[in-house]
């Protein structure tokens, strides 16, 4: 009778061994965080607009993917033709009489020589000569001209990207300087935010801060810094370079904006951390010496924190372990058995 109550003890207390998940704590580079509104952009985007007056024939569709160098406008050109062939004729013609004139000239300074004819004639025909070289450069210049314009009745993508916006349609007549249409480059990232001056200049090239956009986080890299801060709202803005680009320009994210220096800390997830009226603790997994693994807990000042993790300050160590699920139910010096691998700390 008496050994099967012992045998039922045993058993019993075997049974009441709870089983735990795990992590251990780390010690990082940390610091408290607010998280500021931010918004993702594009580094390249322009609107278009036309450089010479004009109807339009043929525009890029709205959506449309463009390479830089791509036309994206055309704005009829034959007026210009028309004028470029006519400049050409009367380019031509001005030649003519300037060679003309020259054979004159060279024929006229040889008989000068052989004092055929008067000075006078002979500074004539020079001044003629003169006259018909300034003709040819006139057309020379206004040939020029008009091809210019023609190449200005081609628009063309300043840089690869996607046509974002028309604001003009095929057939509609436009004036010098009109936009025609918003290109964007939606590869070309980056992540805008306001923040406190103070904190502003906290920050350095290449900090990395953290990133959320509704369930998603990735990680970005301050790379530029506002020179002054808005005059009311006392606000820099910074730019991030975001480590992925599969967001697009105009997406609200939230941004992770340190509120002190870096300070070394030890880092527990959230879930290892047990409330109650005696104050925040953790349970610290110790090996028994008689064989097995007890907990003991351990009283803890929380500092700071972000979803899944938080700062504390107590009696633990780098590479302590420290019970993560179940720890609710767990009394001081009671024996667990360990459910899984240790659970990482974000």
């Amino acid at each position: 009778m008496g050994l099967a109550c012992l045998l039922s003890f045993n058993s019993f207390k075997a049974l009441a061994v709870s089983t735990v998940s795990y992590a251990e704590v780390s010690e990082e580079s940390r610091a408290p965080l607010n998280w500021y509104n931010g918004s993702v952009a594009s580094q390249q985007k322009a609107e278009l607009s036309a450089e010479i007056s004009g109807r339009i024939i043929w525009l890029a569709d709205f959506g449309q993917r463009v390479e830089a160098g791509d036309v994206v406008a055309r704005i009829d050109d034959r007026q210009l033709q028309l004028q470029l062939k006519t400049s050409a004729v009367v380019l031509g013609k001005a030649k003519s009489i300037l060679n003309y004139l020259k054979t004159e000239l060279d024929r006229l300074e040889s008989l000068h020589k052989k004092r055929g004819i008067s000075r006078t004639e002979l500074d004539k025909a020079r001044h003629d000569y003169d006259l018909a070289r300034l003709d040819v450069d006139y057309e020379q210049v206004n040939h020029e001209i008009i091809r210019d314009q023609l190449s200005r009745t081609v628009i063309k993508a300043p840089f690869s990207g996607v046509v974002n916006q028309r604001t003009r349609q095929p057939n509609e007549h436009i004036s010098s300087g009109s936009p025609v249409l918003h290109l964007v480059n939606p590869d070309a990232l980056d992540i805008r935010v306001q923040i406190p001056i103070e904190l502003a200049a906290t920050l350095e090239s290449k900090s990395s801060l953290k990133v959320q956009m509704d369930e998603q986080h990735q990680q970005a890299e301050v790379f530029q810094r506002g020179a002054k801060a808005d005059a009311q709202s006392r606000l820099v803005e910074v730019r991030l370079d975001p480590e992925s680009d599969h967001w697009l320009p105009g997406s609200p994210v939230k941004v992770a904006i340190p509120m002190s220096a870096l300070a070394q800390v030890k880092v527990v997830p959230r879930d290892a951390v047990i409330l109650s009226a005696a104050g925040s603790a953790v349970f610290k997994i110790l090996e028994n010496p008689e064989g097995g693994l007890t907990v003991k807990r351990v009283s803890v000042e929380v500092l700071f924190g972000d979803d899944d993790s938080v700062s504390v300050k107590g009696d633990i160590q780098q590479g302590d372990r420290v019970v993560v699920r179940g720890a609710s139910r767990l009394r001081d010096s009671e024996q667990v058995v360990l459910l899984e691998e240790s659970i990482p700390v974000s």
